[in-house]
């Protein structure tokens, strides 16, 4: 049975670092106490006499993340594991140098940069929810709970019941708890604005990112796009369309005064052009229950497209 609650040991929950120059990582079980996701859009504004306003010209948005969490120690096995991974993340402040002395020609082949994760909170937006790059912008804070308690390795002397200078010099202090805290300034690896969506004419549909994967997932959380609602499509449909359906109505279904007589002018010429395909019952086509009859031949005669225009012909 695992004695640690989940939220700790699930690997999602994790605070997950990587020391990039020498691809090193770490993972801490830890509580999160602190979380800040802070972007500052800087202008450089020049103020000119008589103007009210400054002349604004935009130079950058910046992003950075501030994060704080509490290591907890329920054993002595626990707080040695947790310590050696402070002590690695300490570490991964300091850069890579070509060699491994202290060498007057020692150059530095990289600066310390990080890969940092923690759930969907901190993580890439173009990379399959992997770390942001970036680096620990000021200071890393370590502080150790030491009300709290800890950890001895190596206790007194079993056979004296004294402490000898070799059991001394052999001891280590492990506190049970330990807390972190440090400023994470995100180097972006995608396109960080908008941009004219592939395909679209005249650049009237925008884009996040470069793509709609990072559209859909910047800045911390991918938000599938929602299939899109039959009912509620045909509504803003015909909402949207309104105008061009009422420019496409038939004026035959509501016919106006001078459109009823000029529908019974032509019923009556057709009707003396062709007398004897009238009396054909099984070719004729009701207008309605009180208009006259029109021949299936009065349709194709001369005056026949005028008809069709009117709706007196079946289809």
């Amino acid at each position: 049975m695992n004695p640690y609650p989940a939220l700790r040991t699930n690997d999602f929950f994790k605070i997950h670092v990587e020391h990039l120059p020498t691809k090193e990582k770490i993972a801490f079980e830890g509580w999160v106490t602190s979380f800040s996701d802070t972007y500052t859009s800087q202008w450089q504004e020049e103020m000119v006499y008589g103007r009210m306003d400054p002349l604004a010209t935009y130079q950058r948005t910046g992003r950075s993340i501030q994060l704080g969490f509490d290591i907890p120690n329920d054993s002595k096995s626990h707080a040695i594991d947790n310590m050696a991974n402070v002590r690695q993340l300490i570490k991964f402040m300091y850069p890579l140098y070509a060699q491994g002395a202290m060498a007057q020609q020692n150059t530095i082949q990289a600066g310390p940069l990080l890969g940092l994760k923690w759930t969907n909170l901190i993580s890439s937006a173009n990379n399959n929810g992997e770390k942001l790059i970036g680096y620990i912008n000021g200071g890393l804070a370590y502080s150790p709970e030491v009300a709290e308690g800890g950890f001895i390795l190596r206790g007194l002397d079993p056979g004296l019941g004294v402490e000898s200078q070799s059991s001394i010099a052999a001891k280590n202090y492990f506190p049970k708890k330990l807390s972190l805290s440090f400023t994470f300034t995100v180097l972006h690896t995608h396109l960080v604005g908008w941009s004219p969506t592939a395909g679209s004419i005249g650049g009237r549909s925008f884009t996040f990112g470069g793509s709609q994967g990072t559209d859909n997932a910047f800045p911390n959380a991918f938000i599938a796009p929602a299939p899109p609602d039959p009912e509620e499509g045909s509504a803003r449909g015909s909402m949207e369309t309104a105008d061009d359906a009422n420019e496409n109505l038939d004026p035959t279904d509501d016919p106006t005064p001078e459109q009823e007589e000029d529908k019974k002018g032509a019923r009556e010429e057709a009707q003396a052009q062709a007398p004897d395909a009238a009396a054909d019952a099984s070719a004729v086509v009701a207008a309605d229950d009180e208009e006259a009859t029109i021949s299936i031949g009065a349709c194709h005669g001369e005056h026949g497209a005028q008809l069709r225009d009117l709706g007196m012909c079946g289809d």
